[in-house]
């Protein structure tokens, strides 16, 4: 039984590994792993009412065409706290984006240097966080498409993938994963959502560092619990802290028309004092922000134990739990 449950979620996994970080239902548990994660959805802080102004001066003067004007206004909108991505993937800013580009990188670099007045590397998590907002920007059509994605779109949206994320593991390999205190925290989720969906070669490699910079404080262990699971999941079909649900692949149904599921639990008993000490929410709340259903074990006749692993301790990734 256990052996069959294992092999239909790699099975599972190998079907939605296809898409990787195209898949939505991947990109959500991301999200949903932790209340925090929203941080990283958005410039954190952001005071709309004292930007506002300028911003919408600085459309205006760009859709008459006086693009001088529009980025003096646009420079106050900084200042004020507009963030990259209220500024860089504006339509409107198309024309002045082009002419002023150098500039525009300065103003909001130099921003997100005063957010992180402590981080010695703030210019190198400054370039990560707008790899990210890059290709967040890059992924928003697919959230609110009713088809997939075509095979050219797929293949162009990879290919920036790839380019954005060897430029991180170039990084990586020179400084090892980047802690939240030298290039601030945004490029620390940044880093996290950059890699995550990445063949199981790269999370091998990475994991280690990940689990090493989250267990001295310097990364969210809550992130580092999902990497473990997803890795864990696509390479024994099995997770330690519940994050990873997948959908059938053994039905002639589209794989968009199956319920999720979650994937084999090791040491389930244990898993709601796992969660709670990294801070998770609790399983039925996580579930239902997926939208899968979650059946306790006492419920369950046909539940069988399945026993953590020596080696998973050994290599850190019980995270502390």
């Amino acid at each position: 039984m256990k052996r069959r449950m294992r092999n239909e979620a790699l099975k599972a996994w190998a079907i939605l590994f296809l898409v990787g970080g195209l898949n939505l239902d991947l990109r959500a548990q991301d999200i949903a792993v932790s209340s925090s994660a929203s941080s990283a959805q958005s410039e954190a802080g952001q005071d709309t009412n004292t930007f506002s102004a300028y911003l919408l001066s600085a459309r205006s003067d760009a859709e008459k065409g006086s693009l001088e004007e529009a980025f003096q206004q646009l420079e106050k909108a900084i200042d004020k706290g507009a963030g990259r991505d209220l500024v860089y993937y504006d339509p409107a800013f198309k024309e002045l984006k082009a002419k002023y580009a150098s500039e525009l990188d300065v103003l909001l670099q130099r921003q997100y240097q005063q957010q992180y007045p402590t981080a010695g590397k703030a210019e190198i998590g400054y370039k990560i966080w707008s790899w990210y907002l890059d290709e967040e920007q890059e992924l928003l059509p697919l959230k609110s498409m009713d088809q997939p994605p075509t095979a050219s779109q797929m293949e162009l949206i990879r290919e920036h993938r790839e380019e954005r994320r060897d430029a991180l593991l170039d990084l990586i390999e020179q400084m090892g994963w980047p802690r939240n205190s030298e290039v601030g925290e945004k490029a620390g989720e940044a880093c996290f959502f950059l890699i995550q969906h990445s063949p199981p070669k790269i999370l091998k490699k990475c994991l280690p560092l990940f689990i090493e910079v989250a267990m001295a404080g310097e990364a969210d262990k809550a992130k580092a619990a999902l990497m473990v699971d997803r890795f864990l999941v696509n390479k024994e079909g099995l997770q330690i802290f519940g994050t990873q649900a997948g959908r059938s692949a053994n039905s002639g149904e589209g794989l968009s028309q199956q319920k999720l599921t979650l994937y084999p639990i090791a040491d389930e008993s244990n898993l709601a004092q796992r969660r709670k000490v990294l801070g998770l929410p609790a399983i039925e709340e996580y579930c239902k922000q997926l939208k899968v259903d979650y059946v306790p074990i006492e419920e369950r006749p046909d539940y069988e134990p399945i026993k953590l692993k020596e080696k998973w301790r050994k290599k850190g990734y019980l995270l502390g739990t």
